[in-house]
């Protein structure tokens, strides 16, 4: 009942995709200097993370876009999703069930900003959509 069958190739193409939505939403051309001032994050912060080891940073957040798709390929084929439009209702349904609420916890105790908070809800709607579009087109 709770075995799955899944397409590991899908699940890696699906998670550098999430990485590169991830690059486009987060850089200048869309909200990447409106996330990093709401963030209240200086320029100097920026340049200290990035001397620290950065490639570190982007293997760790690659390991957490591999662990989302498989999860979400995991559900999809549980749900018997078959249809780009099916994998992009779970990522739905994922998104607000769970990372909407959890999220929120930083606007709430940790004072972070309601549009930094808004700006990584809209990143972490469009990686799940489409990684769970990804993964229910071709499964």
């Amino acid at each position: 009942m709770w075995q799955a069958d899944i397409n590991y190739l899908l699940v890696l193409l699906a998670a550098i995709m999430a990485m590169l939505t991830g690059a486009v939403w987060y850089s200048p051309l869309l909200f990447g200097n409106e996330w990093q001032k709401y963030s209240r994050l200086s320029p100097e912060d920026l340049a200290q993370t990035k001397q620290k080891s950065l490639g570190k940073y982007y293997v760790l957040q690659f390991c957490a876009a591999l662990l989302m798709s498989y999860i979400l390929a995991y559900l999809e084929c549980l749900l018997h999703a078959t249809s780009f439009s099916d994998g992009v209702k779970i990522g739905f349904w994922l998104w607000l069930g769970i990372v909407v609420p959890v999220l929120l916890g930083s606007v709430l105790w940790e004072r972070k900003s309601v549009i930094a908070y808004l700006i990584d809800l809209g990143y972490y709607l469009s990686s799940l959509a489409l990684i769970g579009g990804i993964i229910g087109l071709w499964s």
